[in-house]
């Protein structure tokens, strides 16, 4: 009888046994799929990192691209500032025809109507006495650098003339100027470029009216 009972509490022991050996080893077999799942995710994260830095490389290139066309398009274009705009209709003066006196009787450099094509005026028209920019194209290369030579000629007077640069190399050449010069440039106060100084009405009169 005691033998018969001893059999059983061992068999009854054995099936605990196993059944806490099977939920161990299911619960291992859940690990090793959590395993599996996070290699899958890492994986994924590095796969996706790859495709986002590939594409913010095709990025980079492209707008690199841009501005070296942008560039290009530009490179034959002046800005002015400061150059008397007249907004009365009578005056049959025109900006190619101020631009030109100052040229030649300012800044000493001889050229033609030919020289250039038709200046264009940018930004809204503002109160009287306040001039917009001008841009002009240049024909020759080798006239444009001239100007930008001459441009010491000018210091006597309200006017500054500078290239058309895109966005992105004005930013570059100022972040140069920044880390190598000791002294920030200073721009003329007839500079549209500065903010403050654009909205300044006092410089209403800074403007090259010429003779």
């Amino acid at each position: 009888m005691n033998k018969g009972s001893g059999n059983s509490s061992n068999a009854i022991e054995g099936a605990a046994s196993e059944d806490k050996l099977d939920r161990i080893l299911a619960k291992l077999s859940k690990l090793d799929q959590l395993d599996v799942l996070e290699e899958k995710i890492d994986r994924i994260a590095r796969d996706f990192k790859e495709d986002v830095s590939r594409v913010e490389s095709k990025v980079d290139a492209l707008a690199t691209r841009v501005v070296y066309l942008e560039r290009q398009v530009r490179k034959r274009n002046l800005l002015w500032f400061g150059v008397e705009e007249r907004l009365d209709t009578g005056n049959d003066k025109s900006d190619l025809a101020t631009l030109l006196e100052l040229i030649n009787n300012t800044m000493g450099v001889v050229c033609t109507r030919d020289d250039f094509e038709e200046p264009i005026r940018f930004g809204r028209i503002q109160r009287e006495g306040v001039c917009r920019p001008i841009c002009i194209e240049v024909r020759r290369l080798d006239l444009k650098e001239k100007l930008l030579s001459a441009r010491p000629t000018l210091s006597k007077t309200t006017v500054y003339v500078k290239e058309d640069l895109p966005k992105e190399e004005r930013e570059r050449r100022k972040a140069w100027r920044a880390a190598n010069l000791k002294e920030p440039r200073k721009r003329p106060p007839a500079s549209p470029l500065d903010e403050k100084d654009r909205h300044n009405p006092r410089l209403g009169n800074l403007k090259y009216v010429p003779k």
